[in-house]
């Protein structure tokens, strides 16, 4: 019993989806939700101008024509606060949704609370779908769902006649009982579809034997980096293992295979996470610096990556008593002296580093 009460309790908590699911794909979520803010806009912009247009053709009352116009205003007000203010300002994403999902719930709201002869039924109809549509932790839109229900019983018990008051109990309990299944099930959907490109994009971006990326992915990034006008400045590093063909003669494939994956951990814990590295094929690597303006900087990191590789060991599968020792010579050019393109940095840094393979590997220089 405690299994199965478990089991509910997860699936409408967290829709059966690790927790951290959520913050992993925040971004993603994010940009969902601009565009569901975006399809609230135009749907309430559309909705009060046609509302407008008929009330105004059929009655002559000016003064109930105020919501109509307030909800064509506040949805084209939606509209463009995704479409211009939104995406510089990701922060405020979630925080605009839930203000457009009770300016939606508001007017349904008002709609079926103005006749107190006539059952609500518009708000039913938001209530499933407009959570549905977003995007967030299962139980905080179910909690939504819930509290704006019990809302909107509260005003028609006091407000309704004793029948249009059951007729709406009854609609929003089975609303409310629909959405206890269906928010968490999409919700799992959408971030289940999240998950899965997410693993795909590794396998395309990641080299399968050191998981970090691969020559197209760092070469994709750095461009990327490099194109931006604000861009800061930056040392290139090419990198190489030295006499990684003997290794490989000598001990075989595996072992240098794990040469490269102990090569990859090593600069993986040099980097930062603004840093963009990885495998460029072979047994050479890239890194872009971004930040790094100047060649002394660049050579401390490099010295700093040098030492760190000199110090590593790996012990080959067939001889546990015997270690290897791994150096590295590193070729180092800047962004934009030597070069403004990934191309160029490339060409300049593989220069340099012919340099250190001529003065006996184990170090580095700048082009």
């Amino acid at each position: 019993m405690q299994s199965v009460i478990k089991k509910i309790f997860s699936y409408c908590v967290f829709a059966d989806l690790p927790s951290d699911s959520y913050k992993t794909y925040r971004d993603e979520a994010r940009t969902h939700n601009i565009e569901c803010i975006k399809a609230f806009g135009y749907v309430s912009m559309l909705t009060g101008i046609i509302l407008l247009f008929l009330h105004t053709f059929i009655s002559t009352i000016k003064l109930d024509t105020v919501p109509y116009i307030i909800l064509a205003a506040v949805g084209t007000l939606m509209t463009i606060t995704a479409s211009i203010i939104l995406p510089k300002y990701p922060r405020a994403v979630f925080p605009a949704l839930y203000i457009s999902y009770y300016v939606l719930i508001f007017f349904c709201a008002g709609l079926g609370l103005k006749n107190e002869t006539i059952p609500g039924t518009m708000i039913c109809l938001i209530l499933i779908t407009v959570p549905c549509m977003m995007m967030d932790v299962p139980w905080k839109l179910s909690t939504l769902s819930f509290g704006t229900g019990t809302a909107f019983i509260i005003c028609s018990y006091f407000i309704k006649e004793h029948g249009a008051f059951v007729y709406d109990l009854s609609n929003i309990i089975a609303t409310l009982l629909i959405n206890l299944y269906f928010i968490p099930h999409i919700q799992k959907y959408k971030y289940s579809e999240l998950i899965t490109e997410a693993e795909l994009r590794r396998e395309r971006d990641t080299d399968s034997l050191t998981h970090i990326n691969n020559k197209s992915s760092s070469e994709k990034l750095i461009t990327e980096y490099l194109s931006k006008p604000d861009s800061l400045q930056a040392a290139f590093m090419m990198i190489d293992i030295d006499n990684f063909k003997s290794i490989n003669d000598t001990y075989g494939h595996a072992v240098g295979d794990q040469a490269l994956t102990a090569i990859s951990e090593v600069i993986a814990d040099c980097c930062r996470k603004t840093d963009i590295y990885g495998r460029f094929g072979g047994d050479e690597f890239i890194i872009l610096l971004p930040g790094v303006e100047n060649t002394m900087a660049a050579q401390k990191k490099a010295a700093e990556l040098v030492e760190s590789v000199r110090k590593k060991f790996i012990v080959p599968f067939d001889n546990e008593g015997e270690m290897i020792s791994l150096t590295v010579s590193v070729g180092i050019s800047m962004f934009p002296t030597d070069g403004h393109t990934a191309e160029e940095l490339l060409i300049a840094a593989d220069k340099a580093l012919y340099k250190v393979k001529n003065k006996g590997k184990n170090g580095y220089s700048m082009f």
